[in-house]
């Protein structure tokens, strides 16, 4: 198996209570040596947004992830490689830190996209 690529991330203060960071990935190469096939589920294109606001002991977060599109298989017979499309999800988090007990409410996929991280299977 050989992989290469690149990661960038950065993350910034945008105000006192208000900030944000934003990652990207490049996988150049990633390839069963055996048979020079891109190895599943390794998109060569992905990163997130992410904006947070934190106020006094309560945080809110919003995060985009895309993920690009990549190889994968069937998962019955005959194992066919496909391509598993591209998706972009939005999460939101809320949580309020209180000592040592911090609560939460976490909304994955705001905008109910349909998807399949692993081909064949909904998310």
């Amino acid at each position: 198996m050989r992989t290469d690529g690149a990661e960038l991330g950065l993350q910034q203060p945008l105000t006192a209570s208000l900030y944000a960071a934003v990652s990207y990935t490049y996988l150049h190469r990633a390839e069963d040596e055996a048979t020079g096939l891109r190895l599943s589920r390794r998109p060569k294109h992905s990163g997130s947004l992410f904006l947070g606001w934190r106020a006094g002991n309560a945080d809110t977060s919003i995060v985009m992830l895309r993920t690009g599109e990549r190889p994968d298989s069937e998962a019955v017979f005959p194992f066919a490689r496909v391509t598993n499309h591209a998706y972009t999800v939005i999460d939101v988090n809320t949580q309020v830190r209180l000592g040592t007990f911090t609560p939460f409410v976490k909304i994955e996929n705001l905008a109910n996209t349909r998807y399949e991280e692993v081909f064949g299977f909904a998310s």
